[in-house]
């Protein structure tokens, strides 16, 4: 194992976390869900001074080992191309709110994101000669050791399960869904086999698997059952927020443009059901005209979407009233959430729900989906209709455009402390804590 130079920075327990997917999802503007969740345990890990902690990216010849001296930089880096703690508007905001009819305070980020972006990528390419060793060649450097992956990265690569096999490391993964084999006709082409492949790495491996809601662990462990797979110990530890969708005051003032308007955030693909929203927005739009809501979509386009983009792209009805809006930092969402009529969530499944959470701690308005996941998560304010009921949903955001007495939801701001970084953590750190020694 190398010394605390290379790796913790103290002769603590040895873990090691897999940076992998964060290596290059971190040069992106827009995180998702499972980009927020690896970046969290970054830094939590890093500010943790009694451990030995390295890191782990997959490359071209196997594992390799990295230096504690790349997470920071990574975390640093990334946090600075996300625009986590920026509360200066950008570029992408500015146009958001010109969308909405109102004036657009001059652009104070776009050059640093983009200089974060150059420095991150100039980053990568260097951090492969800065490689502490090779892992998959040396399997007893880490012995004793814990191995973290909470992306489903590299499950699948022929080099993992043979130093995992090898090493004696014990492995803890984080599981987020397992939706592309419970429902294979949202996901991309072979990513049922895929999948199946990586939950049969975590069950054979696992010492510890922790999943993020209740949902995914039942849904988890039926499939172990089912594929005849071992049954790993499995703990539940709720997601937690970060701190701009949780303070009562944030740092932009919420948009209050003259018409209402209705947020959707997360990537543009099949399973966010965007396709129950665009068809009643072109609805409202023949019926309502100029009267008719706004809606704004935050996230970048995803897979297998070809519906959804003609809709945008091909639908001029739609051109004045929804608007895609990607690049944004937390406190420009957290604005967005704040100041719209409700923020919708019509999900056809989810492993968790960090928009409605968000939208919840914020005290905005909710409408999502009624699914297992969001009864599991979602507050009692929030309003649940089925992912398929097309009209109860057009009454829903009608009556809230209109401010019908009956249709308000009034949300209490505040995220209960089970779904808060340190409760999740909890989890992990009482884990780590068993297995010193």
């Amino acid at each position: 194992m190398p010394g605390a130079a290379e790796t913790g920075a103290g002769l603590g327990q040895p873990v090691l976390l897999d940076i992998t997917r964060l290596m290059g999802r971190g040069l992106r503007a827009s995180p998702t869900g499972i980009d927020r969740v690896e970046f969290a345990y970054l830094d939590h890990l890093l500010a943790r001074t009694d451990i030995d902690l390295g890191f782990v990216e997959a490359g071209d010849f196997g594992l390799r080992l990295l230096p504690r001296s790349a997470g920071l930089d990574l975390r640093d880096r990334t946090a600075a191309n996300w625009g986590v703690t920026e509360t200066g508007p950008s570029a992408a905001y500015g146009r958001t709110l010109r969308f909405l009819g109102l004036d657009a305070p001059e652009a104070t980020l776009t050059e640093g994101r983009r200089d974060a972006v150059t420095g991150a990528a100039a980053w990568v390419k260097r951090a492969a000669g800065q490689v502490a060793g090779t892992l998959s060649n040396n399997p007893g450097r880490i012995t004793g050791g814990i191995y973290i992956n909470v992306a489903h990265a590299n499950l699948t690569a022929p080099a993992l399960p043979r130093w995992l096999e090898r090493s004696g490391v014990r492995p803890v993964f984080l599981i987020h869904d397992l939706i592309p084999i419970t429902h294979p006709e949202y996901c991309r082409p072979g990513h049922d086999d895929l999948h199946r492949r990586r939950m049969a790495t975590v069950a054979a491996h696992a010492d510890l698997v922790i999943t993020n809601s209740t949902y995914t662990r039942d849904v988890f462990l039926a499939h172990v059952a089912e594929a005849g797979l071992r049954s790993p110990r499995t703990e539940v530890a709720l997601l937690g927020i970060e701190g701009q969708f949780q303070s009562p005051v944030g740092a932009l003032a919420e948009p209050q443009p003259d018409k209402p308007y209705f947020v959707v955030l997360g990537t543009i693909e099949p399973r966010k059901n965007h396709l129950l929203l665009l068809p009643l927005w072109r609805d409202m739009v023949e019926r309502l005209g100029e009267a008719a809501p706004r809606l704004v979509l935050v996230g970048r386009r995803g897979w297998e979407n070809e519906n959804i983009v003609d809709y945008l792209d091909r639908c001029p009805a739609l051109a004045a009233y929804v608007h895609e809006a990607g690049g944004l930092t937390d406190a420009e969402v957290a604005a967005l959430m704040k100041g719209a009529a409700a923020v919708l969530v019509p999900s056809y499944v989810e492993g968790f729900s960090l928009p409605l959470v968000e939208a919840e701690a914020l005290g905005a308005p909710v409408i999502a989906s009624d699914i297992a996941v969001h009864r599991e998560v979602a507050g009692p304010a929030a309003r649940l209709l089925s992912p398929l009921d097309g009209l109860g949903w057009m009454r829903a955001i009608e009556g809230l455009a209109r401010g019908d007495r009956g249709a308000r939801l009034d949300i209490e701001p505040g995220v209960p402390e089970t779904m808060t970084w340190p409760a999740h953590f909890r989890v992990l750190d009482r884990y780590l804590t068993q297995t010193q020694g």
